[in-house]
């Protein structure tokens, strides 16, 4: 399910969710490029042996843009946030034409659970992901397109006792509600993948290659509707 806001929607009370308009990528140097973030699932998505959503995309995209991976494993809003500054820097210089930020697997993790340290609260986790998408598009000019956390197995022993779907449909859904109330257009995989829980996962939390085609699919469906200027047929041969 693909989320974008059509119309101006009421003022948002708290400051904290005030974002600048978002800049076009205009004025860059080089071949565009598309900086994958997230955590594990992310980072797992360069990985050809499960064919990796972002290996699918470096295939979409080659000869016409680059495809950066920075997913982290095990990484939450909260540690994204305590890296930005350097993570800002480090673009700089050839700031990405589009973030793809796929949070909410690891904030979703249960508080008084296994995996305790990872737990970012609801509010906490949507002023995360503001700032995260307010410095994109203030710093750097970029787009901006959020992905939602993906469902989890519940019958998964292997993380028993860390987390459950219906909280990562919790985190999912304050993405959706963040994205509508600020203007970034929002892919929900929670919704549309909850009748695939038993066989998009290797292990109940990570995709396996049913899995990343699934989700590479929806993500290539959600640039081509958000940013249709940036979809892989769009876009020219950067060295024809």
């Amino acid at each position: 399910m693909f989320w974008r806001r059509e119309t101006t929607p009421a003022a948002v009370s708290s400051t904290a969710f005030d974002l600048p308009p978002p800049a076009p990528p205009t004025g860059r140097v080089g071949m565009p490029s598309i900086l994958f973030l997230g955590d594990s699932n992310t980072e797992i998505a360069s990985h050809p042996d499960t064919l990796g959503f972002q290996v699918r995309f470096t295939q979409d995209y080659a000869r016409k843009a680059d495809t950066i991976n920075r997913g982290n494993s095990g990484w939450n809003t909260r540690f994204w946030l305590k890296n930005l500054d350097r993570l800002v820097a480090e673009w700089m210089a050839r700031p990405p034409s589009l973030v793809l930020v796929m949070l909410g697997t690891n904030d979703a993790c249960a508080a008084d659970g296994t995996i305790a340290w990872a737990h970012v609260p609801l509010d906490e986790f949507k002023s995360n992901l503001n700032a995260l998408a307010s410095a994109f598009q203030s710093s750097w000019g970029s787009r901006v397109l959020f992905v939602t956390a993906l469902p989890f197995d519940d019958n998964s022993s292997k993380w028993h006792g860390s987390r459950t779907n219906a909280d990562a449909g919790k985190y999912a859904a304050a993405m959706v509600a963040l994205g509508q109330q600020i203007g970034v257009p929002v892919l929900d995989l929670w919704t549309p993948l909850q009748d695939s829980i038993a066989t998009i996962f290797y292990d109940g939390l990570h995709l396996n290659r049913d899995g990343n085609v699934q989700v590479h699919m929806r993500m290539r469906a959600a640039i081509a509707s958000a940013f249709p200027d940036l979809a892989p047929e769009s876009l020219p041969i950067y060295y024809p």
